[in-house]
């Protein structure tokens, strides 16, 4: 297989049932094909009842944005080159790299800039990195920024320093990035709104060190800052998702652990929640409510308010590591919810738990799961984990190039 050079764009394009060679020119345009190591015949085909990602329902469809070797540990979604509509992908695997993927001409490419970026100081190297998250961080530059976090060299499984690692578009479109030292890996992430009176979004952080940090921009500096608030919990942190006020960790106890802001502005934690098995992915459901999955194969909702009524909207035989609330399919009333696992399933399933149907399906465990929206594609699932794949997966609907839409988003 060619693989790419540095500064090269690579678009495995359609996904093709037999592999075909693709010629080296640049850009690098290829249909599908699988890469293997030397020697190996499948990727931990224990886990691999598809010999290569596939559409397992006939009214979605599954490109394949990226495909390499190493496990990809997270994907997300988000404005990165506002130059044109919709979203790009961004993510981050076991060998500390992080991709950039943009969709041009109907194909997904890769832009390898965001991976060439260097600290200051010229350190190029990377440990681990597990999650990435997107978001308007610096209001004067363009686009969205990227956060990602892991541990500052080796595995995560190292009893190593973890790193906090963000990029930046300069005023030449070039990717810079800063990096922050952290007392142990850092395992969940996300951005947004928290503190609405100052410019820009902030962002949570959270691991394997037993508080949550919160942390925005420097308006001046330009570089990020971490702020320890009190968010002191029980566990290690696998999963953040920001609700209402705050923010939600899911922990490897089973806990979920509530923290929110008061109208002083001081952080408290609210609520603990006790759900069973390890928990690994979470989302937002409603005002404070959650999505979250464990180790246990169980998709829950947790809803907002006095209730907390909890409703298992998906069980499987093994680990779930996808958390995803999105109006995935706008001809239908109302938001879907979706999750993947380690039987390399993504499974689209009604809030209330009816309707539960697998999508697509991945050679591999999959790892990671994230929502966006793309130029003639609209809103779609993007998922990655062990096979080395990054996978979008759609409702299968005639696109509408040049919006960042489809036209099943009209009246949107």
């Amino acid at each position: 297989m060619v693989r790419p050079t540095e500064g090269a764009l690579l678009a495995p394009g359609a996904l093709r049932a037999a592999a075909l060679l693709c010629a080296a020119v640049a850009p690098l345009a290829c249909t599908y094909s699988r890469a293997v190591q030397p020697g190996v015949e499948s990727v931990d085909n224990a886990y691999a009842p598809a010999r290569a990602p596939e559409s397992i329902d006939p009214s979605w469809t599954v490109d394949v944005a990226y495909e390499g070797l190493e496990r990809i540990n997270g994907v997300a979604c988000g404005d990165l080159d506002p130059r044109v509509p919709g979203d790009e992908i961004v993510s981050v695997d076991a060998a500390g790299v992080v991709r950039l993927m943009e969709l041009r001409g109907g194909h997904f490419f890769e832009n390898a800039s965001i991976r060439l970026a260097t600290d200051a100081g010229g350190d190029a190297a990377s440990g681990e990195l597990v999650q990435v998250a997107t978001g308007d961080l610096d209001p004067k530059a363009a686009g969205d920024e990227v956060l990602a976090v892991g541990v500052a060299r080796g595995s995560e499984d190292d009893d190593v320093p973890g790193v906090l690692r963000y990029f930046v578009r300069g005023a030449g479109g070039e990717w810079n990035r800063h990096s922050v030292a952290l007392e142990a890996l850092a395992h969940a992430v996300a951005v947004g709104d928290l503190i609405p009176e100052r410019p820009g979004n902030e962002f949570v952080v959270a691991g394997f060190f037993g508080e949550a940090l919160v942390g925005h921009v420097d308006g001046a500096s330009g570089l990020p800052l971490l702020e320890r608030v009190g968010a002191l919990h029980p566990g290690n942190a696998k999963g953040v998702a920001l609700v209402d006020r705050g923010f939600v960790l899911a922990c490897d106890d089973g806990n979920t652990v509530t923290f929110q802001r008061g109208p002083d502005g001081t952080w408290a934690r609210t609520r603990v929640e006790q759900l069973g098995a390890p928990l690994a992915r979470i989302a937002r459901f409603g005002g404070d409510g959650i999505v979250v999955c464990d180790n246990g194969g169980v998709l829950r909702r947790v809803d907002g308010g006095a209730s907390r009524d909890r409703s298992v909207l998906v069980q499987r035989e093994d680990r779930l590591r996808g958390a995803v609330v999105a109006d995935l399919v706008p001809r239908l009333p109302g938001e879907e919810v979706a999750t993947a696992g380690y039987d390399g399933a993504i499974t689209v399933v009604r809030p209330d738990g009816s309707a539960a149907r697998d999508v697509a399906r991945d050679t591999s465990k999959l790892h990671h799961l994230a929502v966006g929206r793309f130029d003639g594609i609209g809103v779609a699932l993007v998922a990655a984990g062990y096979a080395g794949d990054v996978l979008v997966v759609a409702p299968r609907y005639a696109p509408e190039p040049g919006t960042g839409r489809g036209p099943e988003d009209e009246g949107r």
